[in-house]
């Protein structure tokens, strides 16, 4: 715990008040904490009135420190205070008190040291898992949030985030539309806002979603706090406890935690280079109706630059996809976070286009703005708009205000258009050196997917290496992964499997980070 001294080498340490309010009624308090013979006493009678209000107050002033009420540990026997060197200089500290006369106790500082550890054993821990709903034993940790924290070290090259290259975010654009919105339109962009969103960033993403086919109008698109909060809403609005979802085998893990809270069930069919194998999508859904007696919520597809799996579904697999949706009554939950980035082919028809009134899109400006705005977007017909609307009021009543005036004023100038385009040279020549890179420094036996576009590849190497053991060497070499068997809903797969971003480092990096991964997998194979 902290702790602080005069300049003479003197902290506080503690205030105490007896029911009598008398030296000896404190000073035999205070023997229970050892200070007898250690101490100077002041006493101080705070403004009964004042104890009364809510608003912290100065209690009392001296040449060694200042006493800040604080309303919430009124009632207290006992305080711990600390202070700086005289009345002006404040720390910050933990302290309880009660109304009434209050005495103050000056210490040596190698008491107040002493009778710091006295005091954090002596703070009972109360033991919440009692108060916890059963939800919670469902909700997981993002494997890839935790391994972000592993990887702030400087040493370590990192291909495990899904993060995009800070060195290209907008700053002067954002900054321009900053100024322009506080100094024209502060007011109505500090205030709250509907909960639908802001209708020119609706008008505007109904307009620019029709050039990849999305038939979307401005009353049929919701503005959310990314398209992670998108993903909740759809558990929130969709999944009940034991409830089954249909979705490839990888997928999205940002996924599986959300619908994970909502005590979600995963049926999983298998992945090919251009996506999910979706003729496999008809026996997963009779799998599901003979275990439970009813047809899974719905059916989870990213068709674009598949996160992890990097994959484009082909246009003829979307069409049968939306077939066997129809036929079989299920939704689909169309997930695009990456669609404007594509550097090889011809942009392919969504879903959505086949099949509107029972897929919901999903969109973000994460990976094309900046993904600190956290602004993303859902697609869906009018009459769920309205559910949807109703479950994001309870978690946060709208997106943010102020950053939907940032997104559509950068929009409406033809900015985003201008940025994503120096965003698809910058990505294509990074993804195109990792891609040579893997050939040159990789081990026979390893495979990788080659995606056309977004930010990531699928690699796979010899069953010998289980990935998820195999970290640790990684991060001893200064380079990390996400091993592929966090992106498995039930945890069945992706053993020799990892997901690699290409979209953060420079080539330089990406250089240096794969040779790091080869000699390590040399090594592990017993061939470095």
């Amino acid at each position: 715990m902290h702790k602080s001294a005069n300049r003479d080498g003197v902290g506080w340490w503690g205030g105490f008040r007896s029911k009598s309010q008398s030296r000896e009624g404190v000073e035999a308090l205070a023997a229970q904490k050892r200070l007898s013979g250690r101490a100077k006493w002041h006493r101080c009678s705070p403004n009964r009135s004042a104890l009364n209000t809510r608003q912290p107050i100065d209690l009392y002033k001296r040449s060694y420190g200042t006493i800040i009420y604080l309303p919430e540990f009124v009632g207290q026997e006992w305080l711990w205070l600390w202070s700086g060197v005289g009345g002006s200089d404040l720390i910050k500290g933990v302290w309880r008190l009660c109304c009434g006369a209050l005495w103050m106790v000056l210490v040596e500082q190698e008491v107040a040291m002493e009778l710091n550890m006295d005091l954090e054993r002596e703070i009972p821990v109360l033991d919440w898992s009692r108060y916890l709903s059963e939800r919670v034993e469902y909700m997981q940790s993002s494997a890839i949030r935790e391994l972000l924290k592993l990887t702030q070290q400087q040493d370590i090259i990192s291909f495990a985030g899904g993060l995009p290259a800070a060195e290209f975010f907008p700053l002067r654009e954002i900054e321009e539309a900053c100024r322009y919105i506080v100094r024209y339109e502060g007011a109505r962009a500090l205030q709250y806002g509907p909960s639908e969103g802001h209708p020119p960033l609706k008008e505007y993403l109904a307009t620019s979603m029709h050039k990849y086919g999305v038939p979307a109008v401005p009353d049929n698109v919701l503005l959310t706090n990314g398209s992670q909060q998108a993903l909740d809403l759809i558990g929130k609005l969709f999944i009940d406890p034991g409830d089954y979802v249909i979705t490839d085998r990888p997928t999205y893990l940002g996924a599986i935690q959300a619908w994970m809270a909502y005590q979600a069930r995963f049926q999983t069919v298998d992945m090919d280079d251009d996506g999910m194998l979706v003729d496999e999508i008809e026996d997963a859904y009779k799998q599901v109706v003979a275990r439970t007696g009813k047809p899974p919520k719905f059916i989870y597809a990213l068709p674009n630059f598949h996160n992890p799996a990097g994959t484009t579904m082909p246009l003829e697999r979307r069409q049968r996809l939306a077939e066997i949706a129809d036929r079989l009554d299920v939704p689909v939950i169309e997930d695009d976070p990456y669609g404007m980035l594509r550097y090889d082919g011809e942009d392919i028809t969504p879903i959505c286009t086949f099949i509107p009134e029972r897929t919901i899109y999903l969109g973000t400006f994460s990976k094309t703005l900046t993904p600190g705005l956290r602004l993303g977007w859902i697609v869906c017909p009018e009459v769920l708009i309205k559910r949807f609307v109703q479950a994001k009021q309870g978690c946060d009543l709208h997106t943010g205000t102020f950053v939907q005036y940032i997104a559509a004023d950068i929009c409406q100038r033809g900015l985003l258009k201008a940025h994503v385009k120096r965003l698809r040279e910058a990505y294509r020549e990074r993804r195109d050196t990792m891609l040579d890179a893997l050939t040159e420094f990789w081990p026979e036996g390893s495979s990788w997917t080659r995606p056309q576009g977004g930010m990531f590849l699928w690699a796979r190497v010899p069953e010998l290496i289980n990935t998820q053991e195999f970290l640790k060497e990684a991060v001893a070499e200064g380079v990390a992964y996400v091993p592929g068997v966090h992106f498995y809903p039930n945890c069945d797969g992706g053993y020799n499997a990892m997901r690699l971003n290409f979209s953060y480092s420079p080539p330089h990096v990406i250089v240096e980070g794969i040779r790091r991964l080869g000699v390590a997998l040399k090594k592990a194979l017993g061939q470095g």
